[in-house]
């Protein structure tokens, strides 16, 4: 730190869980974070931390969803409950708030994806799918839409490549909007607002 930051800014999980192992008191405003408040990115004791997550919000998700498929009651999602456990608890009372039943599948390994996916469609009306890496990797992700593509049940996927491979539609950021987004917050933090004081922001496109 020879340079006396005013703020430290980071992009990406790795980065920001590097900038919050230093002892330094330097505010730190995250950028591109998937599940800040599960990976523990929050303000402490003489370290004020924010920015913006890459969450989007699960009523945005399943409006989206159900806009797409109107006659869906029950959405199928797989998750590894040591990485994404929370958030699909968390997604599973948005889902019931949203008029939908979210049926929840543990993936141990990724290797037990597909699998699981095959047991879980014989359950739902479409599959929703949340960025854990232990269930979609390169290896699996194609299996993942093949499968649900011969099964003929809609897959909402996390990209546009899932679409490009078969995924019925996907909801995504607005990457650049994200950058627009986390220089406003560092501004605020320059202006002296204290960070811990600055919610952390949901992309707003």
């Amino acid at each position: 730190y020879a340079a006396a930051p005013r703020v430290i800014v980071t992009i990406g999980s790795l980065a920001t869980s590097v900038a919050l192992a230093d002892a330094s008191s330097v505010p730190v405003v995250f950028s591109m974070v998937l599940y800040p408040k599960a990976s523990g990115f929050q303000s402490s004791p003489g370290r004020g931390v924010t920015g913006v997550s890459l969450d989007l919000p699960f009523v945005a998700q399943f409006a989206f969803l159900h806009r797409l498929l109107p006659a869906a009651r029950k959405v199928g999602v797989l998750f590894h409950p040591a990485e994404t456990g929370p958030i699909a608890m968390a997604a599973a009372a948005a889902a019931a708030e949203s008029g939908l039943t979210l049926v929840t599948r543990e993936v141990g390994e990724s290797g037990e994806a597909v699998a699981a996916l095959g047991g879980l469609m014989e359950e739902v009306d479409a599959v929703w799918a949340i960025a854990d890496g232990h269930v979609f990797t390169p290896q699996t992700t194609p299996a993942l839409i093949l499968a649900a593509l011969r099964r003929r049940v809609p897959l909402i996927g996390l990209s546009t490549a899932h679409v490009r491979s078969g995924a019925l539609a996907a909801l995504y950021c607005d990457y650049r909007d994200i950058g627009a987004q986390t220089g406003e917050v560092v501004q605020r933090v320059l202006r002296g607002e204290r960070p811990e004081a600055i919610p952390v922001s949901p992309p707003r496109r």
